[in-house]
């Protein structure tokens, strides 16, 4: 025969019970952001380690660039994804500079020497 349990018991067992799992609950969501975050950062670390293979802000210390796309994705993780997606299409070294703009007022003209305004053509 079963032990009968009064209400007064039953009443402490539902609140511990109750207690519990609210307490589960608090932790589960503290192990889920922590998770995402972790997640956020391994998706950016990877992210900047293809830019830098792709020839894509190669400037930036990998360091750097990762914590710029983890803040990204904090803010927007669409905006992020589409900025994945835009990595993926660039092709190897597509990314890499092939001139600078100088607004140097110590040059006249275009081009500082002899070879560079010859290769403009304005030097004949």
């Amino acid at each position: 025969m079963r032990p009968k349990i009064s209400s007064a018991e039953m009443s402490q067992v539902l609140f511990a019970a109750g207690d519990a799992l609210r307490k589960q609950a608090s932790y589960i969501e503290s192990l889920e952001s922590r998770l995402g975050r972790l997640q956020r950062r391994d998706e950016a670390e990877k992210l900047a380690y293809v830019m830098h293979s792709k020839g894509i802000d190669t400037d930036v210390p990998i360091e750097q660039l990762t914590e710029r796309l983890e803040k990204l994705a904090e803010q927007d993780i669409r905006k992020f994804y589409n900025f994945q997606d835009a990595v993926e299409l660039v092709g190897p070294d597509m990314g890499t500079k092939l001139a600078q703009l100088n607004n140097s007022e110590e040059r006249s003209g275009i081009g500082g020497s002899d070879l560079e305004r010859w290769l403009v053509g304005q030097v004949g």
